[in-house]
């Protein structure tokens, strides 16, 4: 299945032949590929690079996959990150899910399922991106609501000091205003609360 433009995979893996099967592969779909032998190395290469997607291997002399993954997760980045492991380390590959990877996968790697949990993967990223522009708008919404609401509030107050809205004025108007006082109370409690709950995921 061709990959969406400009999709960025990073293959770690001290195994030169399973980096270049795998890179080759991917080339096909459309991909764009960078690879790194080593755990420093593909730090290096992700800092460089940028990918959107990381294939870690999870036993690498040195610093292991696990490792990467941990100093990975300290980076501001979006990128999803899945382990690659033997069939006798499962148990690490499922640390390796506590601490944030997307997925695992067992070798020798099944081209057809790494397709379909890439396009998984993808699928997130995408859907994480829209919630973020979703929680942009709405806290943008929200600086320009939660002020108009207040002056609206304020000029209610001073209508309802004025005689004419008094009792001994018009208690049909004075009875209006303080309805409408109220609804703008509540609006601006919701919109307090929406904002509030939607700032932390979308701030940076």
């Amino acid at each position: 299945m061709p990959a969406e433009n400009n999709v960025k995979i990073l293959v770690v893996d001290d195994e030169e032949i399973l980096r270049e099967r795998l890179k080759r592969l991917l080339e096909l779909d459309d991909y764009e590929v960078n690879t790194a032998e080593s755990g420093p190395k593909g730090l290096e290469e992700f800092a460089r690079f940028g990918p959107d997607i990381v294939l870690l291997d999870i036993k690498m002399p040195g610093m292991d996959g696990i490792e990467v993954l941990d100093r990975l997760k300290q980076l501001p980045h979006q990128a999803e990150v899945f382990m690659l492991t033997g069939h006798g380390g499962l148990e690490t590959a499922i640390e390796a899910l506590r601490k944030g990877a997307f997925d695992y996968m067992t070798k020798p790697i099944d081209y057809d399922e790494l397709e379909i949990n890439l396009k998984r993967a993808l699928e997130k990223k995408a859907l994480r991106l829209k919630l973020a522009t979703a929680g942009e708008l709405v806290l943008a919404a929200g600086r320009e609501v939660l002020p108009a609401l207040a002056a609206m509030n304020a000029g209610l107050e001073v209508c309802l000091a004025r005689p004419a809205a008094q009792n001994g004025g018009d208690p049909e108007l004075a009875s209006e205003l303080a309805n409408l006082k109220s609804q703008l109370a509540a609006l601006e409690a919701i919109a307090s609360r929406l904002r509030e709950h939607v700032e932390p995921a979308a701030t940076p």
